[in-house]
């Protein structure tokens, strides 16, 4: 059993309001809450993380077998260390920039338990034995998310606790792992998991706390509320609603209200052509073959497939970071063939948005040094470059304190927004987006997406991956499927 009852503040801000709630073995239990209410730091505070320079009010409490309950955040660095390996397992949000690069799957599941067989692990996270050969930047984004789970799972923890597991994964793959979620909690683990998509999850939850939004200079209680929900049925819907804050389900229809008029525009020229794009993976394997369209300017394309399907993929291969077999790609009236890179005065022409940022942001720039870095490329002046990113930043939801922070400091969905501003900081023609919105609650999903149609209606083109039919559906003006079944 897990016992919580903290806040964490740094300097005036707070990064988690007062946060109470307890977690019990054999329950599955979900975090949701806005982007940047705290949800993140609640799961690093459980393992005994927290950010350097900042005050813990409360205390943890964790069930153990041992003479007495251990608090997370008194532990000294060796018995921390042993904690973590025996008591909690922590999933991060972006696998891709915590998971060791030059180690292959096979190596990273043998390495907190030497014994493990790792062909049942794979399997057991839907899978294929053939990937344990592959190392992490060779996997889709879903694919990286399902080796971090089973890495975790292969020390079997008393405790898992999982961020965002979920994101960036289709229907299919994400109701074998909500399956395998249950089936752990009902061996009688622990498991927390953030979410922003509760109702859709096909599996019983025990309980869904919210966790409101603490950035009062003075503090203010986390707005949280608990319900117990064993033997709820899987196409139950819970709603729950506690002072200023509330759980909204994303439906097509509310989707449909905040954008009027998706694709506008059809039927100016095309800013990107694609013709007859092959590409294989390092198995030789056909991600896609003599795939053809054609983007519009002041249009969205959107392209949706099962995760390891290629989507991620074929934007590497329009940008030029993927070498592709064959084709040919026109942009803005250039061209060149697909096997070949843009050449260097025509690069900017396109910006990519990618599903992990933290991977991409300079750890050492605060988002606002990052944005206007990019910024001069097209404007004169740090002055003038400066105010660009402000503008931008505001733009995509990220407030002026918000802007002073480092990546490590903002929430996954905050970095998401940060990576947008800095893409358009250079002025594209056509922006690639990958799974932009799966880290994002409601509000900011809806916030970004009318910042695209708004750049749609300047006549920038728009490439959008997602897993959210009703997202694609509601703002594109075209669908492109991409495989019919994931590829490792």
């Amino acid at each position: 059993m897990i016992d919580v009852d903290i806040s964490v503040r740094q300097g005036r801000h707070v990064i988690l309001p007062r946060t109470m709630l307890t977690a019990r073995a054999g329950e599955v239990t979900v975090l949701t809450g806005e982007s940047g209410s705290g949800k993140t730091s609640l799961l690093k505070a459980l393992i005994g993380a927290v950010p350097e320079k900042s005050e813990v009010f409360g205390a943890i409490s964790v069930e153990s077998n041992e003479c007495r309950d251990l608090n997370p955040l008194e532990l000294s660095e060796t018995e921390l260390a042993r904690f973590r390996r025996e008591h909690i397992a922590f999933v991060g949000q972006d696998p891709g920039a915590e998971l060791p690069p030059l180690m292959s799957v096979a190596r990273l599941l043998r390495e907190l338990a030497p014994g493990t067989d790792v062909a049942a692990l794979l399997r057991r996270v839907d899978h294929p034995a053939s990937i344990a050969s592959r190392r992490i930047h060779q996997l889709s984004g879903g694919q990286q998310r399902r080796v971090a789970l089973a890495r975790a799972l292969s020390r079997s923890s008393k405790a898992i606790v999982l961020d965002e597991p979920f994101a960036g994964l289709d229907s299919g793959t994400s109701t074998v792992i909500a399956h395998l979620l249950r089936d752990i909690a009902d061996s009688g683990v622990t498991v927390i998991f953030t979410a922003h998509q509760v109702p859709k999850l096909a599996i019983g939850i025990d309980k869904v706390a919210v966790v409101g939004n603490g950035i009062e200079e003075n503090g203010s209680k986390c707005q949280i509320a608990e319900r117990q929900s064993a033997g709820t049925k899987t196409d139950q819907i819970l709603h729950l609603v506690t002072k200023d804050t509330q759980v909204t389900e994303l439906s097509k229809a509310s989707i449909g209200e905040s954008m009027p008029g998706a694709g506008a525009g059809a039927g100016a020229s095309p800013v990107l052509r694609v013709s007859n794009l092959s590409c294989v993976n390092n198995e030789r394997v056909t991600l896609f073959q003599g795939l053809s369209f054609a983007v519009q300017r002041g249009t969205m394309v959107g392209v949706k497939g099962p995760s390891g399907s290629g989507k991620s993929t074929l934007l590497r291969c329009l940008i030029g970071l993927n070498h592709a077999e064959s084709g040919e790609i026109e942009c803005a009236g250039v061209t060149r063939e697909a096997k070949r890179t843009w050449p260097r005065k025509n690069r900017l022409m396109m910006q990519i948005v990618p599903q992990d940022p933290a991977s991409t942001l300079n750890p050492k720039m605060t988002a606002l040094d990052a944005v206007a870095r990019a910024a001069r490329v097209s404007v004169r002046g740090r002055r003038d470059a400066r105010r660009a990113a402000i503008d931008l930043l505001d733009k995509v939801g990220i407030d002026k304190q918000l802007a002073q922070r480092k990546p490590s400091g903002l929430s996954g969905g905050q970095r998401q927004r940060v990576a947008i501003a800095r893409a358009l900081a250079v002025r594209p023609k056509l922006l690639l987006c990958d799974e932009i919105t799966s880290a994002l609650d409601y509000q900011a999903a809806t916030k970004v997406m009318s910042v695209l149609q708004e750049l749609n209606s300047e006549g920038m083109g728009i490439v959008l991956v997602s897993h959210d039919d009703e997202l694609l559906q509601s703002y594109c003006s075209t669908v492109i499927p991409i495989g019919t079944a994931a590829v490792g």
